[in-house]
């Protein structure tokens, strides 16, 4: 993700540190003194505000691909962040409730941070692990929702996923992002409608897209409380190949 220039303590008029003379200066004010956002869906609604029109997020499949980037503003992806939020509260998840993603950096990883972290908790797990390994971690944390890439050729994260997700008491729901969306490297945001249909092994499951449950969620308002200052809205889980090497 990228930003445009930095806010002034108000998070109301852009102001630029180009020298160290301009950092000497901002941080003579104390942080406490600066009315920060409580909160990271606080923070991005203060982003929205002050510079709507500037770039929020930049994405690119391959490096090829570099100067024609999917780019959302931040107006834009707070507009999204709020839907995600709001489509995961219909679904059931609550303020205590905790949303898992497997998934690469796509623009939708994001969308599960930010998003989830305001109607909910989340955990973000490694790809890179086993599925045992997913398995245990989504087990302790009593996933409710699993956010995971549907099948593809481009990685193994969904058959690492899937099969990590059977057995799981607490878990609801899986909701399904596709890679190929960004195979044309383009820039060119599809529409949901134009989404990769779903594979035969997510219908299976009884999977979902992510984007056809963001489809007819609130986008201008979270409909119901904002969230408030929290220790550890978003959990990072990693592991090695080993086994015995799992942390939470």
């Amino acid at each position: 993700m990228g930003g445009g220039e930095n806010m002034d303590s108000k998070g109301s008029a852009p102001m630029g540190l180009s020298s160290l003379s301009d950092i000497v200066a901002f941080e003579r004010t104390p942080l406490d003194a600066r009315d920060l956002p409580a909160t990271s869906y606080a923070a991005l609604a203060q982003a929205a505000q002050a510079v709507p029109h500037a770039p929020a997020l930049s994405f690119f499949a391959e490096a090829e691909a570099f100067d024609t980037p999917f780019q959302w503003d931040h107006e834009t992806f707070f507009d999204h962040v709020t839907r995600t939020a709001n489509a995961l509260r219909q679904i059931g998840v609550g303020r205590d409730d905790v949303v898992a993603y497997v998934l690469p950096n796509l623009p939708e990883a994001h969308l599960t941070i930010w998003g989830g972290s305001a109607a909910g908790r989340v955990l973000a797990i490694n790809p890179m692990i086993e599925a045992m390994q997913m398995a245990e971690l989504m087990r302790a944390a009593s996933v409710r929702v699993l956010v995971t890439t549907d099948r593809s050729s481009q990685s193994d994260i969904w058959e690492k996923a899937s099969a990590a997700s059977r057995d799981l008491p607490s878990l609801r729901h899986i909701l399904v992002c596709a890679e190929q969306s960004y195979a044309a490297n383009d820039g060119v945001w599809l529409t949901t409608d134009a989404q990769p249909p779903m594979s035969d092994d997510a219908k299976q499951i009884g999977a979902d897209r992510f984007w056809d449950l963001l489809k007819t969620a609130r986008a201008d308002a979270l409909e119901f409380g904002a969230p408030r200052l929290s220790p550890r809205p978003v959990h990072c889980a990693q592991g090695s190949v080993n086994h015995d090497s799992v942390s939470l």
